[in-house]
């Protein structure tokens, strides 16, 4: 028998086994494919939830109608739908439907694992969407209160990514097929077949298949460069899985932080700066990475503290105040960053945003001082006329009646007061209260009952009350709180209005707003009053206002409505011309 030529055996030969190599290699490369997308997509959508538990309000857990709008307005990316439910199965928020129609989900698979608190997953056909999805769920505790988040995907766009990958390695794989066949043909005379296969399984490894082992027979050589470059992919897989799953816990937790967070190095360039950071510091420059951070801020104040920290090393809490920032309050705290051997390699700085802090604690105090002020007056008033009345024996009915009525007039006062506290205390709880309902409403027909309630106090000064309003107009609001904040408005106008005057009231349509006005021709306001008007108990002449039985709160309580409403107040006046009250309300 005629032997074959090397050739004939070798090039064959190494022909098959490369198409069996390549068949493998496409069915293994596939199922690697496919399990490692489903699971960076699982990965994914954990880091979604993750950000959505981290956004919801623990206040709010509770509220049904805030979770639902939050589902619906959250943005996690397209055709990804969200779906946050009660432990018992109860829907109570849905991005896509209304938790009304839903049914109880306790049977799903993956919220039976999420309410065994382990991470659900299932791929299945959603009668909702009418469509095969790919569904993630986890079992969140937030303010005491526990909720199932579920994500889900589309399978459709899954499989057509898998099938378009799929469809790339076919390609490339018939390319290197055809090249390697080539080159077989030149070199198979020359080089043997376990160094080819060494060769094709190397350039995986090179162009980051990291999970791809070498399987060679062949010469003591062959097996040691084999295992080495095994441990080597081995070891690079590894590292970049620790140094990914680091790097993304990392830039999650800084992203999520409300503290803004800066680190440097050792001269004090900035190796890591999250998003609260440049919010607080009013930073827009993108990338911040190697610049000094002495560079990257505009406050002297702040340019001192990172250098002398920088300089010295003193560990501490400041806080400062910048001017250039709407006088923002900081409070700074910085520490020492080393390594594995306690070798210092920078310094991180814990920037705090403390100015609603402040500014709270300023009202609180002004509130106070305020009330005991205001208070005080009556008390000291009714003090005094109780106790000449048990001092000084005075038969005269007159002269008791007389003491009696001022004790009941400061009495009433301080029941005014006490109540329109109450009611600025309610309408402020009410303006983070989802519940309350706005409805369109004839805004002519509220004026006019607002007059109406008015008409007796302005028939006594002999003042005209007129109003100009168009009958259709039409505006989202509570009737019973715009008829008081109206109310107030009118009751102010005709305080300070002069007898047998005339107030106008008009209600007109401006772009996407209604503007209601109440315009009178008192003596007007000074401007230096003009800005601080609608803060409690403030008022331009404290004699006066209590003179007509003012509490100063009416104008307070006019703005919190206004608030409440999603609009605003404003004042227009000038001195001996009168003034202009305006709320501003959005028609839509």
């Amino acid at each position: 028998m005629k032997p074959f030529s090397t050739f004939r055996v070798v090039f064959p030969s190494f022909l098959l086994l490369i198409v069996l190599s390549f068949i493998s290699l496409y069915l293994f490369i596939s199922t690697e494919i496919k399990n490692f997308y489903y699971e960076e997509k699982t990965n994914e959508l954990l880091v979604h939830a993750e950000l959505i538990a981290n956004s919801i309000t623990p206040e709010k857990i509770n509220d049904a109608e805030y979770i639902n709008d939050f589902c619906k307005n959250v943005d996690p990316g397209a055709n990804i739908r969200i779906t946050i439910i009660e432990s018992n199965g109860q829907v109570i928020g849905d991005s896509h439907e209304e938790p009304g129609v839903m049914d109880n989900h306790i049977e799903r698979p993956e919220i039976i694992s999420a309410v065994n608190n382990q991470i659900g997953t299932a791929k299945r056909f959603s009668n909702t969407l009418q469509k095969e999805m790919l569904y993630f769920a986890r079992l969140y505790n937030i303010n005491n209160s526990s909720i199932i988040i579920r994500i889900s995907l589309p399978d459709e766009s899954l499989d057509a990514t898998l099938n378009l990958l799929q469809n790339r390695l076919i390609l490339g794989g018939l390319i290197i097929l055809l090249a390697g066949t080539i080159l077989s043909y030149f070199i198979s005379k020359i080089i043997a077949n376990p160094i080819i296969k060494l060769t094709d399984q190397v350039h995986h490894i090179r162009i980051g298949n990291l999970r791809e082992r070498i399987q060679l027979k062949g010469t003591k050589e062959i097996l040691s460069l084999t295992e080495s470059f095994n441990d080597l992919a081995r070891q690079l897989a590894d590292r970049i899985d620790s140094i990914t799953v680091q790097s993304n816990e990392q830039k999650a937790i800084l992203t999520s932080l409300i503290e803004g967070i800066i680190a440097t190095d050792n001269a004090g360039k900035i190796i890591r700066i999250n998003p609260a950071a440049k919010k607080i510091l009013s930073i827009e420059t993108e990338n911040l990475i190697g610049k000094n951070i002495s560079s990257v801020v505009q406050n002297n104040d702040l340019i001192n503290y990172f250098e002398q920290y920088l300089d010295k090393h003193d560990r501490g809490m400041q806080e400062i105040t910048i001017p250039q920032l709407k006088s923002k309050t900081i409070q700074l705290y910085a520490a020492e960053l080393r390594d594995s051997e306690q070798e210092r390699i920078g310094s991180l700085f814990v920037l705090s945003d403390i100015s609603q802090i402040k500014k709270l604690e300023r009202i609180r105090q002004d509130f106070v001082a305020n009330v005991s002020h205001e208070l005080k007056t009556p008390i000291t008033t009714i003090k005094g006329f109780v106790e000449t009345l048990e001092a000084v024996k005075i038969k005269d009915k007159k002269t008791i009646k007389k003491y009696l009525n001022f004790i009941g007039k400061n009495t009433d006062r301080m029941n005014y007061i006490v109540t329109d506290l109450l009611e600025l205390s309610r309408l402020e709880q009410q303006e983070y209260d989802t519940k309350i309902s706005l409805k369109k409403q004839n805004l002519k027909l509220v004026i006019e009952a607002a007059i109406q309630e008015c008409d007796f106090q302005a028939n006594k000064k002999s003042i005209n009350i007129k109003l100009d309003c168009d009958g259709n107009l039409m505006a989202p609001l509570d009737i019973g709180l715009m008829t008081q904040a109206i109310i107030n408005l009118i009751e102010n106008a005709i305080h300070y209005s002069k007898e047998n005057s005339e107030i106008l009231l008009t209600a007109k349509k401006v772009s996407n707003t209604a503007v209601i006005s109440v315009t009178d021709h008192g003596p007007g306001i000074e401007t230096k009053h003009l800005t601080r008007l609608f803060e409690r108990f403030y008022r331009v002449d404290k004699s006066r206002s209590r003179k007509y039985g003012g509490t100063g709160l009416g104008l307070a309580i006019v703005k919190h409505i206004a608030n409440i409403h999603n609009g605003n107040v404003s004042v227009e006046s000038k001195v001996g011309e009168g003034s202009i009250f305006s709320i501003t309300i959005p028609t839509k």
